[in-house]
């Protein structure tokens, strides 16, 4: 049209966006497709909205009027990004609809500080893709300070909130520091803050590293991907490099900390690793819990799979802090889940350590692929372990440490052809406490079923302890349903040096049986030795079992390597199938103690009684009925007395 001399003025009314398209002759706003433009208040139109960026005012301005830009319209990158020449302090980003293309082009010196709701893309509907945020090498990085929002806020470097977009070939290098004061500050990341819709994350990778002192009132979510995913997103090829840690002192509630994203409660996860360490390194105060993870911290809610994930050599998981948390969970891929996620062929090849500097005053649960897996039917399938459990600290109300998961505390939760190849060891002396100790699963409480799982590691205890249930597979079977153990196999040796007080059951496959279940082809060609003394507790060793609590039945089992006891003043049942039948009674099936199977008891003072066999020790009381059909005996049984 012509140039109009006077202008012109446009009254709307009840319209959430407004589409503002130029033409050839327009001389006041540049052919871009159309843009969203807000309050039409005073005369928008004079603000020259850039749509190739190639200065850091640019981009600057791009931030500060984002939501003035359509879906329809791509802002790109035209050169790298230099923000050393505009200010550290930027404003909350608006929302956006457009899409944004870095065209593979760097924003570099990075120095941004902000508050509380924070992403410099702010919050994402539309695509982001193609983008480098800081440089190799270089110190990059934003701050968030202060409370700025008076809510639940989230903080990463290139999007705080993800709805329906897609982002994509993204890579952050830009360190994060969450102040102490930053209350608010929930969900803390360092690519997006909160998944909380349909979107997808590609191909994205994390190098900054990540730190948050923030006390907060309520939870917090710290990821190296993601701090929440809670849409019904995807994430997928994306990568960790970056240490993730919390050193502030208070948690109102629930600390969730993940190598990929923090807390996951729906969508899926495929294809994703992380390299970055883990670490709680101060005085926690949290009422509730602290659950870390490789790839996630707290799985909840309907999340449905977690496929082809690992936790690399490099992402080790440190629990160095003194807390009152309620329960510590960790695990080598995730250190909780509560809901029917299946977990498909993910692996972990870091450690995951609790120093002798570390407390708590609740249970601490640690495992190779999951530190807690409960309440619902989750299931870990064709999944391993390489990473070394280890446990320090001489505090907690009880100790669950797996080479596979360490405490299935309720449900129906599943595991089939797993295989762990780390040592899980403990050397904390604790006074009444229980301590569960396995290759695979430390206490199984629920209705479960592991099946065809291999322990190749070293499982052993020198704590001085009131309770120890050890087994190659399961420490302790303490469920109040019926479970299947079949086809496993522990090749580790399961042994303990330490002093025992109370309970003591040490097993080739389960420590301590303490409800029904049925051993179905279950073997053990790992030496299972009790050598810690004990002088006021009956000792119970067998090369599958230790204790038989409760009706169990034995088809098929097979030991072949030695069973043995030194060092104990008082009684003891040694068995090369079962040590002890307590209760319950037991039915033996086609059953062997083969050649290798030792059966071995060296008392070096005065014992009580000793009940020594080459499939079971001692069938306590007449009451208790031991039935045996087709079983056999190659090893050798021999008692020495001091």
């Amino acid at each position: 049209p012509a140039t109009l001399e006077n202008g012109f003025k446009v009254s709307l009314s009840a319209a959430d966006k407004v589409y503002l398209c130029g033409s050839a002759s327009s001389n006041e706003f540049a052919r871009n497709g159309g843009r969203i433009l807000g309050d039409l208040i005073g005369n928008p139109a004079t603000v020259q909205l850039p749509v190739g960026i190639s200065t850091g005012a640019e981009l600057k301005t791009f931030v500060d009027n984002a939501n003035y830009y359509g879906s329809g319209i791509t802002v790109y990158l035209k050169n790298d990004i230099d923000l050393s020449e505009v200010s550290s302090s930027w404003s909350n980003p608006k929302p956006f609809w457009c899409t944004f293309d870095g065209n593979n082009y760097a924003i570099k010196n990075i120095d941004i500080t902000g508050t509380g709701h924070w992403g410099i893309l702010g919050d994402a509907h539309g695509d982001v893709k193609n983008l480098v945020f800081g440089e190799n090498g270089g110190s990059d990085k934003i701050t968030v300070a202060g409370a700025g929002e008076t809510t639940k806020a989230n903080v990463a470097p290139i999007t705080a909130l993800m709805g329906t977009a897609s982002i994509s070939n993204v890579i952050n290098y830009a360190a994060v520091n969450v102040a102490s004061d930053a209350i608010n500050a929930t969900n803390i990341a360092g690519i997006v803050g909160n998944m909380a819709s349909s979107g997808v994350l590609e191909e994205c990778r994390n190098f900054g590293a990540i730190d948050a002192k923030n006390n907060v009132a309520e939870w917090l979510d710290l990821g190296g991907i993601t701090g929440s995913m809670s849409g019904t997103g995807k994430i997928s090829i994306c990568t960790n490099y970056g240490a993730l840690s919390y050193t502030g002192s208070t948690i109102a509630k629930t600390i969730n900390i993940g190598g990929v994203a923090a807390g996951c409660s729906r969508g899926t996860i495929d294809s994703c690793e992380n390299f970055g360490t883990i670490t709680i390194s101060k005085a926690v105060t949290t009422g509730a819990d602290i659950n870390l993870g490789g790839i996630i911290g707290f799985n909840n809610g309907a999340m449905t799979s977690v496929d082809g994930c690992t936790n690399n050599s490099d992402g080790c998981i440190n629990l160095d802090s003194k807390s009152t948390a309620g329960v510590t969970s960790a695990g080598g891929i995730v250190g909780k889940v509560t809901v029917n996620t299946t977990f498909t062929e993910c692996e972990n090849y870091a450690d995951i350590t609790r120093s002798s500097d570390a407390s708590s005053s609740g249970n601490v649960n640690l495992g190779g692929i999951a530190g807690i897996a409960n309440t619902a039917s989750p299931k870990i399938v064709s999944s391993n372990n390489y990473g070394n459990i280890f446990n320090g600290a001489s505090t907690g109300t009880m100790g669950d440490f797996g080479g596979l998961v360490g405490d299935m505390a309720s449900g129906t939760p599943e595991i089939s052809g797993c295989t762990n190849n780390g040592n899980v060891t403990n050397t904390a002396s604790i006074t009444g406490k229980y301590f569960q100790i396995s290759g695979m699963v430390a206490v199984v409480k629920s209705a479960c079923k592991i099946i065809n799982c291999t322990n190749n590691g070293k499982i052993s205890n020198s704590g001085n302890l009131d309770n120890l249930c050890m087994g190659g597979a399961v420490g302790e079977n303490g469920a109040t349903a019926y479970n299947t153990f079949s086809g496993n196999v522990n090749t580790g040796s399961v042994s303990n040096t330490g002093t025992i007080k109370s309970r003591y059951c040490v097993g080739g496959i389960t420590g301590r049986a303490a409800v029904a279940a049925t051993y179905a082809s279950c073997t053990n060609s790992g030496s299972v030795s009790a050598i810690g003394p004990s002088s006021s507790v009956d000792v119970r060793v067998g090369g599958i079992v230790g204790e038989n609590n409760a009706k169990c039945t034995y088809d098929n089992c097979e030991n072949n390597a030695s069973v043995y006891v030194t060092n104990v003043a008082k009684n003891i049942a040694l068995g090369g199938i079962v040590g002890d039948v307590i209760a319950g009674g037991a039915i033996f099936n086609e059953c062997k103690n083969l050649e290798n199977g030792s059966v071995y008891v060296k008392a070096t003072s005065a014992i009580g009684q000793a009940f020594v066999g080459g499939i079971l020790g001692r069938s306590k009381g007449t009451s208790v009925a031991a039935v045996f059909t087709s079983c056999s005996n190659s090893g050798n049984i021999t008692m020495e007395a001091p």
